[in-house]
Order: C-alpha cells, then structure tokens, then sequence
C-alpha cells in the first residue's frame, strides 16, 4: 500500500496477490448447462477456489471529491464441474462527492469471465448513482442502479433497474438511522439464486429497509 498527499491532493495505490474459497448459489436451470453437474438437484451450493489473483486499487482525493478505480484477474476452479484454471476479471470505477452539503456516490463495473463460468458468474455491466443533500444531520437522497448484459450475452446474466428514495439522520459520532424504499424491476432474473431473493421475480417488487450503522 502506497500513499502520500501533496499540495492537499492525497494518492493512494495497492496491489494484491492471493487466493481462496468461495461458494456461489445456482439455480437448477442453470445446472443444466453442466453435463457434470447432473448430480447436483435444487438450488445449489457451489464451492469454488481462486488462485493466482493479481489486481489493484487506486484512489486520488481532494477538497471532498474522491476519484478511484481497481482491477482483478484470477484463475477459478469448481469441482463440482470439473473446470479448471478458468479466467475471471473484474473492474470497477468510482466518483464520491462530499461538498458544499452536496452528496454524491457513482461507480461503474465490468465483469468479464470465460464461457464455462456464465452459469454461475455471466459477463455483466452495472452501475449506480446516489445523489443527496446534507441538512445538519439528515441526509435525504435518492439512487438509480441498473445490472445488465456485459462483453458476451448469457441467459444466465440477470437484468434489473432499481430506483430508491431514502433518509440517513446521524444520531451519535458513530451511529447512524436509515430508512428506504426501492422499487426493484427485473428484466430477466438470470440463473443466479443468492441475494436477497431465492426465486425467479416476475414483476416489479418493493423493498423497504430500515438499518443502523454503528462504527466501532
């Protein structure tokens, strides 16, 4: 980890190297498409290792405007499909505003993978932009988010726009209240089966969510 701050502009860079254990959740449609898997029956849990994982983060930071960027490469195994050394990247852009009572947060990612990974893991683009403005200790704000096809289509990748109203009040130095409301409307749900929902959703659907975010 690389950072340093000059003439108020402060830089910070990282890289990584690693592996691990992981599980993905796939619904029986998706199965379908591995001969190898058909001993698998229900929404599945799939167990997968990463091993020659290379990337980075980099962020620049000024007068409360944040610009930040990061980038994978990995190699995944699931034996429960017999795959091997298969190719996974990863990246993602960032903007964070925090000026003049004006709030904004937007990122964009990639998500590309090679053919035999779509089941579980399809190429996919998404984003999303939250825009508020601070009074005192509240902070109302409203977000737009979109996931969708990435470099090659798949059946498997799902399709949703989302848009949310919602309310943060501070209510300590380390704690904070939040209330929203999102109206999530899929496109096409795609085989994965983790997330808040463990069914295919077939028309638009509210979610309501209350939290406390306490920093300890």
């Amino acid at each position: 980890v690389f950072q340093k701050t000059i003439n108020d502009v402060t830089y910070l860079g990282e890289i990584y190297y690693g592996g691990g254990t992981s599980t993905a959740y796939v619904l029986p449609t998706a199965l379908s498409a591995y001969p190898s898997a058909a001993n698998i029956t229900a929404t599945s849990r799939i167990d997968f290792t990463t091993h020659e994982m290379m990337g980075f983060n980099a962020s620049v930071a000024f007068e409360g405007i944040s610009f930040r960027a990061g980038y994978f490469k990995t190699l995944v195994d699931v034996p429960s499909f017999t795959l091997v050394d298969e190719e996974g990247e990863f990246g993602s852009v960032g903007l964070t505003i925090d000026k003049y009572n004006i709030v904004i947060y937007s990122e964009y990612i990639v998500r590309d993978n090679s053919a035999n990974l779509m089941a579980a893991f399809p190429d996919a683009t998404a984003y999303y932009v939250t825009a508020g403005y601070r009074i005192g200790d509240f902070l109302p704000y409203v977000t737009y988010a979109s996931v969708g096809e990435g470099k090659d289509a798949s059946i498997y990748t799902p399709k949703q726009t989302s848009a949310a109203i919602g309310f943060r009040m501070e209510v300590a130095d380390a704690a904070a209240l939040k209330f929203e409301a999102a109206r999530k409307t899929p496109e096409s749900y795609g085989g994965d089966a983790g997330g808040l929902y463990d069914a295919a959703i077939t028309g638009d659907t509210m979610l309501y969510t209350v939290a406390l975010d306490v920093l300890f």
